[in-house]
């Protein structure tokens, strides 16, 4: 074996790992990253049919570029709609041919969110939650997090009246896209069992 490091190989970030994913996941988030941060492409989505995911990428000529995640389509479309309900994976659709929606990927880990912070992360992190909520830092971060879902809650897809919640409070004041959700106020009370 030779020591000279060959070109074919993509970085993963070690979160991936830590998120309890089965191989079916995992293998999907893999090709995902392969296309996007594989390429250089960290800031948009891929669009990628669940053909090209189970038989592989098409170059122009229309040979495969590879050989897809060797999932079958039933099962990648749960994987997928799983992996988007768990932020794992970001999902724009475009809508301008219904007859042909189109879906663009991205991986969400790691990913933090950009919001403006007026105050410093300790003084977001130790204040008040309801003073937090009522921050220049979260307002911005809500409102882009209510885009980036398309207005619609993240669980049932209801559009309306909605509620960005917090999946973890661990990085309150420098929260990442995967530690929020954003959920209708049907979907946000099940997560606190008052229904």
């Amino acid at each position: 074996m030779s020591d000279k490091l060959i070109t074919n190989w993509f970085k993963m970030p070690n979160s991936i790992f830590s998120l309890e994913l089965d191989a079916y996941q995992i293998a999907v988030v893999a090709y995902i990253a392969r296309h996007t941060w594989g390429f250089q492409e960290y800031d948009t989505g891929k669009k990628i049919t669940l053909d090209e995911f189970e038989h592989g990428r098409k170059y122009s000529d229309g040979s495969r570029m590879d050989n897809g995640v060797g999932i079958s389509r039933s099962k990648l479309s749960t994987v997928l709609k799983t992996l988007v309900e768990l932020n794992v994976l970001n999902l724009e659709t475009d809508y301008s041919d219904l007859a042909r929606k189109k879906h663009y990927y991205s991986i969400a880990i790691g990913e933090t969110a950009p919001a403006e912070n007026n105050a410093p992360i300790q003084d977001l992190r130790t204040m008040p939650y309801r003073e937090y909520l009522q921050t220049d830092h979260w307002q911005v971060l809500r409102k882009r997090m209510l885009k980036r879902a398309g207005y619609r809650c993240q669980l049932c897809n209801v559009e309306g009246r909605l509620h960005v919640h917090h999946r973890t409070y661990e990085n309150r004041g420098n929260e990442s896209y995967s530690d929020l959700i954003v959920l209708c106020p049907n979907c946000h009370a099940k997560h606190h069992d008052k229904i």
